[in-house]
């Protein structure tokens, strides 16, 4: 399915990012000038968003329901009421 393309996709991308932080944090001292920090850790922040947007979009695909049907013709189907169940806390009064 797509999403286990997506999840693989994301996977490699933290991977990814995971290994340039490490050779990051091993080159500590490289002399580059703070605009060049700035530029790289805002790339790391962009790619950061966009793995947790996939990840979002891959999970928000478990709960789609497709079902092919066949009818007769001019008949009407109608989705089937989805049952839930709300927990409730009963309502204490207060007596003044």
């Amino acid at each position: 399915s797509l999403a286990i393309a997506y999840f693989v996709a994301c996977a490699f991308v933290a991977l990814n990012l995971v290994v340039d932080f490490v050779q990051r944090y091993v080159q500590r001292r490289t002399g580059r000038s703070f605009s060049a920090r700035l530029r790289w850790q805002g790339a790391r922040v962009v790619h950061l968003g966009a793995l947790l947007m996939f990840v979002g979009i891959a999970g928000s695909s478990g709960f789609e329901v497709q079902k092919q049907v066949a009818t007769k013709m001019d008949e009407i189907l109608a989705p089937k009421p989805v049952a839930t169940k709300v927990a409730t806390k009963p309502v204490l009064e207060r007596v003044v």
